[in-house]
């Protein structure tokens, strides 16, 4: 038989081996040196274990007292849909103010174009051929900075 590993010698210790098993394990023991020795290194550290776990079940120790954690206090489905309205709007407002005062000032150059009729509309006659003033507007007579 093949040496036994550490896995098996742990459930031969803790007695979950079934009892055909235990009967081969106790016979490879027998004439198996390395196995033997193993097997009480693994016991000996079960009696170091569980003289550990004794000392601290010994130990008088405190549980501190529960303290649950602070909630947040309940808030209405009707509250909050009013608190979403008020967010929207202020940020409507806010969006709609910076528009106004952020306003992009234009540097194009634009030209406007009027005419006055100097005589009675003809309707027979084309547009070119009406008697009329033509006024000629740019954005320079009309700038701030004169």
């Amino acid at each position: 038989m093949n040496c036994i590993d550490e896995g098996k010698l742990l459930a031969f210790l803790d007695d979950e081996l079934s009892s055909t098993e235990k009967i081969l394990i106790r016979e490879h023991i027998e004439h198996c040196a390395k196995c033997a020795g193993n097997l009480r290194l693994l016991q000996q550290r079960k009696e170091n274990l569980m003289s550990l776990m004794n000392e601290n079940i010994a130990r008088d120790y405190s549980v501190p007292p529960f303290k649950p954690k602070a909630t947040k206090p309940f808030i209405s489905n009707k509250k909050r849909q009013y608190q979403k309205i008020v967010f929207y709007v202020a940020a409507a407002a806010i969006l709609i103010l910076m528009l106004l005062v952020l306003k992009p000032k234009t540097t194009d150059d634009y030209i406007i174009y009027s005419y006055d009729l100097t005589s009675e509309f003809d309707a027979n006659l084309p547009i070119t051929k009406q008697e009329m003033t033509i006024h000629i507007y740019s954005n320079n007579d009309f700038s701030e900075n004169k």
